[in-house]
């Protein structure tokens, strides 16, 4: 893929990061699909109290550079909507590389195609008259283990003995959470965000949001 040059005014221009990015990531042969998909990419602890600071203008210029197309990002959580012939968990592994190279900041991200997005709105398990800020989703690398979910399921247990309505399951490679009073006010919210299984967590909305502008980008 073609990339702009530095357009020096005379003598070869420098190769610039944008073209390494993309010459590394064609020489691993991770351009696996025959045509163009959309892909969203969501970055975890980004724009968050100050920390991790990551301009989206910016951003949407690096990673249209580094090679990936019709590039949108939403709000400023860390979230992209792009179109890719890279399988999503390489084009969440380009922009961790360029944030890294561009930015400075280690920024873990995941990345989902549009068809797995859309899978998890459809089996999110939603109470009845839940409001949909009190929906959360995480989404994680890759399905968790046995040892895990039985972790998790023991965590709702306790947090259900003492009366919370908070509520948690995994399906897939997907946590999904329920937190009638809030997810500030969570202890079991505070208790998976603190078990090292990664991810990044997705409210109701947002997540419909970013289907939304990923239909029609097939």
């Amino acid at each position: 893929m073609r990339v702009p040059s530095s357009g020096g005014q005379c003598g070869t221009a420098a190769p610039s990061r944008e073209a390494d990015w993309v010459a590394g990531f064609a020489d691993r042969e991770v351009r696996e699909m025959a045509v163009e998909h959309a892909v969203i990419v969501l970055m975890r602890a980004v724009n968050v109290g100050g920390n991790n600071k990551l301009p989206m203008a910016r951003l949407r210029e690096v990673i249209s550079a580094a090679g990936l197309t019709d590039v949108r990002t939403y709000i400023q959580s860390g979230n992209v909507v792009c179109r890719s012939r890279w399988k999503p968990a390489k084009v969440a592994e380009l922009v961790t590389s360029v944030i890294e190279t561009e930015f400075g900041l280690q920024v873990p991200a995941v990345a989902l195609s549009h068809s797995e997005l859309a899978q998890a709105i459809a089996q999110w398990p939603v109470p009845h008259g839940a409001l949909p800020k009190t929906l959360h989703c995480i989404v994680l690398e890759k399905s968790l283990n046995s040892q895990q979910v039985a972790l998790i399921e023991a965590q709702v247990g306790a947090s259900q003995s003492t009366g919370s309505e908070d509520f948690a399951e995994a399906i897939d490679r997907f946590i999904y959470l329920y937190t009638p009073d809030g997810i500030g006010n969570s202890k079991l919210a505070r208790q998976l965000s603190t078990a090292k299984i990664g991810g990044t967590a997705r409210n109701w909305n947002t997540a419909n949001t970013l289907l939304e502008m990923a239909s029609g980008r097939e």
